[in-house]
């Protein structure tokens, strides 16, 4: 029958169950032109019989239920396929994604009221690094806004600046084999504390990164890895005043301080040419996305 329908039979298989009769077959082959692959829904039916079909019972984000297990007062990661999600759990940390099919807003709010009700602090999303992972990520930013969860959507790039076109966290962890997941961890909060400084802009709190302290990570049926603290030591050997200049220069033409008023202005804020009043926590939220932007 796959035969018939287009799929070779020396093509490689991956099935990742949704539930106990609830499955998505990833077949992949090899071609003249490269890798090709395809996508076939299967379940159970009641009476034991297998069926290479979608079915009628609704579909559960994958590893939802794992992920509602654990997410009592922690953040869950969002990511765009099965194969990501995967990658994820292997470096301990839970993961959801969705269905092909499902990728609407009501299945999704639906799945988020899951994690609403496991106590679950928000939802991260790390899209894939293209004009679909971006489309998607607006999707399940509207889907959280409806049901008043707070989300934080990173950009890839933030994550890892040499993130190619259609990339995703799994080619990330492959070409960094001999990082810690302690260290991909981190990575993944300085991309985070970007995202949330972002957000803070837009009047979007999320109280413990405003805080400075980093997200707390559902950690899949694994004792849960403590995020490191903050590696001064792997800092540049400068003097404050040294690290003072730097910044200073960097953004002489963007930041200005009014002795008079106390007060710092951004230059093109809120209207190009203009200079407008800039709050001081965004200022010193820079200054420390800067510092560890050094640290990477």
């Amino acid at each position: 029958w796959l035969v018939k329908q287009g799929i070779p039979a020396n093509a490689t298989e991956t099935r990742y169950w949704y539930s106990k009769t609830q499955w998505v077959s990833r077949f992949e082959w090899q071609t003249s032109q490269g890798k090709n692959k395809t996508i076939r829904q299967g379940h159970i039916k009641s009476n034991g019989l297998k069926k290479k079909k979608k079915g009628s019972k609704d579909w559960r984000a994958y590893k939802l239920t794992e992920a509602v297990k654990y997410c009592q007062g922690k953040w869950v990661l969002g990511l765009e396929g099965e194969g990501c999600v995967e990658t994820a759990r292997a470096i301990a940390l839970s993961a959801i994604t969705w269905q092909g099919s499902n990728w609407k807003e009501k299945a999704i709010t639906s799945d988020l009221t899951k994690l609403i009700e496991g106590g679950a602090a928000g939802l991260v999303y790390f899209p894939d690094h293209d004009e679909v992972g971006q489309k998607k990520a607006e999707l399940v930013k509207s889907a959280c806004q409806s049901v008043s969860l707070p989300c934080l959507i990173l950009s890839p790039t933030d994550v890892w600046a040499d993130m190619p076109i259609k990339g995703d966290i799994t080619d990330w962890v492959e070409a960094h084999p001999q990082i810690s997941t302690d260290e991909l961890i981190k990575r993944l909060n300085r991309g985070i504390t970007k995202a949330a400084d972002a957000e803070s802009l837009q009047k979007l709190t999320v109280e413990s990164v405003e805080k400075g302290q980093h997200l707390d990570w559902i950690c899949a049926g694994f004792p849960r890895i403590p995020l490191g603290q903050e590696r001064l030591s792997e800092l540049p050997n400068w003097s404050q005043s040294d690290l003072a200049q730097w910044l200073a220069e960097k953004y002489r033409s963007k930041l200005a301080w009014n002795t008079e008023r106390q007060e710092w202005y951004r230059y093109g804020a809120q209207t190009e040419g203009i200079w407008s009043i800039e709050p001081i926590e965004f200022v010193g939220q820079l200054v420390k996305s800067e510092v560890e932007a050094i640290a990477i």
